[in-house]
């Protein structure tokens, strides 16, 4: 997993399930220090945002406060 695709595999959970792509991107690019990362990061984590929101999926910090706020 040296290589740009796992790189790319690190940012999508980022933006799917917390719904952060931004930070994801920026958390990638400096780990790794490869400047040539961001376009492909960007595409990784559209594709990863845009298929939670169609399948309807909830941001982990949405859900985790709707169920603290609804066992009060």
């Amino acid at each position: 997993m040296n290589g740009p695709p796992g790189r790319r595999g690190c940012c999508r959970p980022s933006s799917s399930v917390v719904r952060t792509p931004v930070t994801g991107i920026v958390l990638v690019v400096e780990m790794s220090g490869a400047t040539s990362l961001p376009l492909p990061l960007m595409t990784a984590c559209f594709a990863a945002t845009l298929a939670a929101d169609r399948l309807g999926s909830t941001p982990i910090y949405d859900s985790l406060r709707l169920r603290t706020v609804w066992h009060r």
